[in-house]
Formats: structure tokens, C-alpha cells, sequence
């Protein structure tokens, strides 16, 4: 019974092989003689135990070779002990070399496996990635083609490597590139229908709009986008919005600082997802704007309001349905003139509580009557009743002038969420200020204005200039470009520059047969053919510059443009005769405008031929000049001063002359100006060209004419101010 179990004692411990290669680390002491010599056994047992010391000298072994470099040297010196003079006892070994099963947690516990040598994979590979990023060959911009997954991986990475590292420079090249090669693959443009398969194509628009945008982006602002991670996410985010980037370059002037406009855009986008959806218009107008925190006196103190302020507000009362139009039926140009209303939220909110239940958007222009005239402050320059302050409460209790009443209700519409400017010119009745306001869907109407003042001037907000009001009504009148002819015109614009010199002239005039009116794009046209090789032909010139005076015959900037390339490009390669024939033709062509012409347009073409007179000393040519002047345009005293101050300035170097002019300007005075009636208003503008006739008299030494002058404008005055056909406005 003893031989019999004590077999089944070993097979019940018997361990796998495959556990022998994972053996404790005494495991090697076997191999040392000692263990060999175990007591008298049966054959049976005496071959088993020879097998299991065996394949433990083997494990052992593998089990060394594979964990030396891990093991500790205390290890290696115990499997290596010195020599003993005689074995030890057997048991011990045996008990030894047949343990319980070994436990696979604690073997890994005590020998774990160790790790491979870490590789420094994530920083490495990243710089490895930009430094072989592919910025030369084009972009896919094919409908198709540009979905797959490898090209929209690729230019995820460039456009994220150019913000982060300041590669504007090589992304903005391979856009040109890109949209250059894209477009080669037309046949021709041989109608504007060819055009729209590349902005219905959502891939090119979005390239077309990020190179314009992007080539705008000074070197400030680039770094700017490297180190501030709001501003980098804000530009990523902005250039895959085709809507706000349209929306921005349409309302966009070019004196404003792209830089701070979308720094200020990024603030209000990080606070609010809607600047990229309903309300884009509204950052927008606030970001050009208020750029910077807008400063202005109101109620006799220095006020501020940021472009943050001023979403939040406008947008809160849209959506509370408040306002008096509803904000998304704007485009970013037109609430401009509603953002940069300059007074207090209070005063907003006393605009919106007290004036909208009164006046709808169509007759808002009843609002400027609203405010009593005060024909004592007119007058004496003292108010009837004082101001205490400033705030629309008072100035519609007390009254006021023509600037008080402009102030009032345009400010009152903006807070209503209505576009509205105020006007200043000068007329038959001297200085005037009226209103003009959005009535309807893109149609302005004027409030206050007297008949005879053509033209005044308009603050822009969004880069605080003056504007005249024929540039105005160019941007917001029924001719003006809008809406999606609008946008279609300025993409064609943005794609010649883009094309060849030959396919380049043929989008620009499908873009003017788009929008015939849209400025822009003339004068694109204008540089264009000034550097065509060759040069175009005097005539064609000719025809070229007409039509474009005709498209805008009261915008004085436009028209100082006009006649630069005039100059240049037509009168140099003209004889004399040529010459004043068509300067004096230029005249002629502005007496068919009628009263519709502005004083700054008037003096320039008579000035033109006069400078020409001037050269050639002929004082006769430039008397009769001037005198034609004062009698067409003459009646106006505000236009009667300007063209007087013309002739004058060229008289000065000679005293014969002076004398001539002096009697000139007086007799067109007496013809044209002075009357015999006529109301406080009609009297004070006279006098103030009466006042221009004495000056002159007295610079030319004729002090008792100059007196006799002044002495009949003082009568005249306090006559006005007594009659009693004195009228209110």
C-alpha cells in the first residue's frame, strides 16, 4: 500500500514542462552536484527524479540567459556558491526541486517582464509631420475629389501648422496655387454661367474667401494667432465659416485694422456660438465698429461703450422682440449705423420704452418734428429753456435747433434697432443738419431736409471719416448693389485676381454687368488698364473714363480718381487745343447735373482748366472762366463763397487783377445772392457771402468798400431778427 501511493503523491505534484521554464530563483542551485545524490530509491522513482533535476537545470538555465540583465548581482552569487567539503543533506534539495505548484502571480511578482525600452514616439512624430508637410502641391478643390479623406486630412494640417507656426505665407501661396489650377481646368469663360460652378462648388468658395481674408493678416496679427490659443481657435474656426468671412470683407473698409477687429470678433465668439450663426451680422458691425472701445460725450461727460457690451444688449432686446425691426433682416453694413448709437443703456432703454409704441420703422422720420423748434436759440444762441442735461426726455420736453432734433431722432431709431444717420451741409439757408433712415427693406428716406442743400456730409462708424452724401446714398440708395448680386460681384472680383491678363479683363466686366454701380470694381478696373501691355489708345481711354464719370456723377472721390487717370492717361498725349476743348467739355457735362452737384465737384472742374490758364499767364482766360462760374452756380451762397475763393486765389499776383476780381464777385453778389426778402435763415446765409465780398475788398486795399459792406450786413441782420415774417422750420 506504501509503493502504491507514493507514485500517486508524485503525480499529484508533478508540475507542467511548460511551468519548469518559469522557475523561483533558487532554481539553478540544482544543477551543483549535491543535488544528484539522493537516497536509495526504486528504479521507477530513481528515473523521474533524474528527468525533474534534469529539465530544472534546463529551466533554470533559460530561465538565467533570459533575466541576467534584471536579476540583482546577489542573485548570480548565490547560484554560484563556493565549494563545500561535503554534500548537503539530500532532503532539503528534494524538497527543493519538488515545491507545491508554483503560483503564477507570485512568479510574476518576484521576476516580472520587463518592459522594452520606451521610445520617445509622441513629441518626435509630431515634428517629423510638419517638417514634411507637402505646402507645393495644390489642393484638391474638385467637388469631389476634395471629399476624400486623405486630401481633407492634409489640409487640416496645413491650415493648423500656419496658425500655430506662422506659415501664413506658404498656406496663402498654396491657395492661389490651388484655386489657379482649379480654375485652369475650364474650357473658357465664355458666359457668366461659367462661373457659378466654382461658387457653388462649397471647397473653392471656402479657399476663395480664406486667400481673401488671409491677405489681409499683417505680421502683428500672425503672431498674434501663434501665441494666443483664443485667437487661433477663433481664425481656424472663422475660416471654415464662408458666411462670416463674406460678411466680414463686405462690411469691411479699408482704413479699418484687421488685427483688432478680429481680436475684438474672437472675445465675442469665445462667450457666444451664435457669432458664427443668427447673429454674425451683429458681431460683425459691433467688432468694426468698436474695435477698440468707443468714446463720446454724452450728457456733458466722456461715455464708452465696448463691442461687447453692445452684442449682448442689441441681441438680448432682439430676441425679447423689443426692437422695432428684427436684427437678422440686417446685414452687417447697415447695423453699423444702429450699433454705434452714442448714449447710455439707460438712455437706449428710455428709447425703446417711450418712442416705439409712438413711431413705426416706415415713419420714423416723424420723429424729428417731434422736437419743438427753438427759434430764440436759433436767434440769440439762448435757449428758451436751458438744458440740465442731455438725455432724450429733455430735448423732446424743451425743444432745440436743427441739430438737436437730427441728434434725437436718429439716435431714438438706432436704439429702436433701426439704421439711421444724421446730415450736415451747408445751404441757400446756411448750416443744416436732417435725418435719413431705413423706412423700409433697403430704401432710406430723408427727414428735415430744406429744398437746396444737394449735398452734406455723413460720419461712417465703422472708421470714423466723413462721407459725403452723395457716396452715402451710392452705398444704401436703390441703384446700390445688394444682397446676392452683391456677393457675386465681389467674388468675381476676388477670382481675377486670381487669372491671366486676358481672363482677367473678361470677369471683371461680367462682375460691372452684375452690379454696374458697385465702385469697387471700376476701380479695379481702372488699375487694370493702367498696366496693360501695350497701353490702351487714347480714345479708348476716352470712352472708358466718361463711362465711369457717368456711373457716379456726384461721388467726389470716385471723380478726383476719374481725372487723375485723366491726366495721366488721356490729356498728357493731347495737343493745347484738345485739351481745353475737353476740360471745357467736362463743364459743360456738369451743368446737366443741375442743382445735384456737389461744391467740391464744381470747384474741380473749373479749377482744372483754370491751372492750365494759369501756365500760360492768361488772367483774361481765367476772369472769363470764373465769371461763367459765379453766374451757373452763383445763386448758392455756400457755392458762391467756394468758386469766389478759386478766382480770388488766382489774382493774388496781380494788383490790376485783384481790383477786377473784387468788382466781379460783388456784381455776381448783387445778381445772384442778395435779395430783398426772405426770412432769418435766407438773410443770415447771405450775409455770410456778403462777408466773403468785404474781405476781398479790403486785401485789396479798398477799406472804405470793405466797411461800407460790413455796415449792410449789420442792418440786414437786425432787420431778420425783428420782422415779423420770422418762421420756424
Amino acid at each position: 500500500m506504501k509503493d502504491d501511493s507514493t507514485p500517486k503523491a508524485h503525480n499529484r505534484k508533478q508540475p507542467a514542462p511548460n511551468r519548469l521554464v518559469r522557475p523561483m530563483p533558487q532554481a539553478p542551485r540544482i544543477a551543483q552536484p549535491r543535488a544528484v545524490v539522493p537516497a536509495p530509491q526504486k528504479s521507477g522513482s530513481s528515473g523521474w527524479l533524474s528527468l525533474l533535476l534534469v529539465l530544472a537545470s534546463a529551466g533554470g538555465a533559460a530561465w538565467y540567459l533570459t533575466h541576467q540583465k534584471a536579476a540583482p548581482p546577489a542573485v548570480i552569487a548565490e547560484a554560484t556558491p563556493a565549494p563545500t567539503p561535503e554534500p548537503a543533506t539530500p532532503t532539503p534539495v528534494i524538497a527543493k526541486a519538488t515545491p507545491e505548484p508554483v503560483k503564477p502571480k507570485e512568479v510574476v511578482a518576484i521576476t516580472p517582464t520587463p518592459a522594452p525600452a520606451p521610445t520617445p514616439a509622441p513629441a518626435p512624430a509630431a515634428v517629423v509631420v510638419k517638417a514634411t508637410l507637402d505646402w507645393k502641391t495644390p489642393l484638391p478643390l474638385d467637388a469631389i475629389a476634395a471629399r476624400a479623406s486623405a486630401v481633407t486630412e492634409r489640409a487640416s494640417r496645413l491650415i493648423h501648422a500656419a496658425a500655430e507656426d506662422n506659415k501664413w505665407a506658404d498656406y496663402n501661396a498654396l491657395l492661389a496655387a490651388s484655386l489657379s489650377a482649379e480654375l485652369a481646368r475650364s474650357p473658357d469663360f465664355s458666359s457668366i454661367q461659367r462661373y457659378d460652378r466654382y461658387f457653388e462648388n462649397p471647397v473653392f468658395l471656402r479657399a476663395l474667401l480664406q486667400r481673401e481674408l488671409l491677405s489681409k493678416i499683417d505680421s502683428s496679427l500672425q503672431q498674434r494667432i501663434a501665441a494666443e490659443p483664443k485667437v487661433q481657435d477663433f481664425i481656424l474656426r472663422l475660416c471654415n465659416s464662408t458666411e462670416t468671412i463674406e460678411a466680414l470683407l463686405v462690411a469691411l473698409t479699408p482704413q479699418n485694422k484687421l488685427s483688432q477687429v478680429l481680436g475684438t470678433m474672437s472675445s465675442l465668439a469665445a462667450e457666444d456660438p451664435d457669432v458664427f450663426g443668427k447673429y454674425r451680422d451683429l458681431a460683425v458691425a459691433c467688432s468694426i465698429v468698436m474695435a477698440q472701445p468707443m468714446s463720446f460725450t454724452w450728457n456733458e461727460a466722456q461715455y464708452s461703450a465696448s463691442a461687447g457690451e453692445r452684442y449682448r444688449w442689441f441681441k438680448s432686446k432682439d430676441m425679447a422682440n423689443d426692437l422695432a425691426i428684427h436684427l437678422n433682416k440686417l446685414n452687417a453694413w447697415q447695423l453699423a449705423w444702429v450699433v454705434s448709437v452714442p448714449v447710455s443703456t439707460e438712455e437706449m432703454e428710455w428709447a425703446i420704452a417711450n418712442m416705439r409704441r409712438k413711431y413705426k420703422q416706415g415713419d420714423w422720420g416723424r420723429a424729428y418734428g417731434a422736437v419743438e423748434y427753438d427759434m430764440q436759440y436759433a436767434v440769440t444762441h439762448i435757449r428758451k429753456k436751458p438744458y440740465t442735461s442731455y438725455l432724450f426726455s429733455e430735448i423732446l420736453e424743451k425743444g432745440g435747433i436743427c441739430g438737436d432734433r437730427s441728434y434725437f431722432s436718429a439716435n431714438t431709431a438706432r436704439a429702436n434697432g433701426i439704421p439711421a444717420i444724421t446730415i450736415s451741409g451747408d445751404g441757400p439757408r446756411g448750416p443744416h443738419a436732417w435725418i435719413a433712415w431705413l423706412a423700409d427693406e433697403d430704401r432710406w428716406e430723408t427727414s428735415g431736409r430744406f429744398s437746396g442743400y444737394p449735398a452734406g456730409r455723413v460720419h461712417d462708424p465703422r472708421n470714423g471719416q466723413s462721407l459725403s452724401e452723395q457716396v452715402f446714398d451710392r452705398l444704401s440708395g436703390s441703384g446700390a448693389p445688394k444682397g446676392s448680386s452683391l456677393l457675386k460681384s465681389q467674388r468675381l472680383l476676388w477670382l481675377a485676381d486670381l487669372q491671366p491678363a486676358a481672363a482677367q479683363a473678361l470677369t471683371l466686366e461680367y462682375a460691372l454687368r452684375t452690379t454696374p454701380h458697385e465702385p469697387s470694381i471700376w476701380l479695379r478696373k481702372l488699375v487694370a488698364w493702367s498696366q496693360r501691355t501695350p497701353a490702351p489708345a487714347p480714345a479708348d481711354w476716352k470712352v472708358f473714363l466718361d463711362a465711369f464719370r457717368r456711373n457716379f456723377p456726384g461721388d467726389t472721390d470716385l471723380l478726383a480718381q476719374v481725372r487723375t487717370a485723366e491726366d495721366r492717361f488721356l490729356l498728357a498725349k493731347m495737343d493745347a487745343t484738345s485739351v481745353k476743348k475737353e476740360l471745357t467739355g467736362d463743364i459743360r457735362d456738369l451743368g446737366k447735373l443741375k442743382g445735384l452737384t456737389s461744391l467740391e465737384e464744381i470747384r474741380a472742374a473749373y479749377k482744372r482748366p483754370a491751372d492750365l490758364l494759369a501756365q500760360a499767364k492768361d488772367l483774361p482766360g481765367i476772369r472769363k472762366l470764373y465769371r461763367d462760374a459765379l453766374d451757373d452756380y452763383g445763386r448758392e451762397p455756400a457755392k458762391f463763397k467756394g468758386i469766389g475763393a478759386d478766382y480770388w486765389a488766382y489774382v493774388q499776383a496781380d494788383p490790376a487783377a485783384k481790383q477786377q476780381a473784387c468788382r466781379d464777385i460783388e456784381a455776381a453778389f448783387e445778381r445772384h445772392v442778395q435779395t430783398r426778402g426772405g426770412d432769418y435763415f435766407d438773410v443770415q446765409s447771405q450775409n455770410t457771402a456778403a462777408e466773403f465780398v468785404a474781405q476781398c475788398w479790403r486785401q485789396a486795399g479798398e477799406e472804405k468798400r470793405a466797411e461800407k459792406f460790413e455796415k449792410e450786413i449789420a442792418k440786414r441782420a437786425a432787420t431778420a431778427t425783428k420782422a415779423t415774417r420770422v418762421k420756424t422750420p
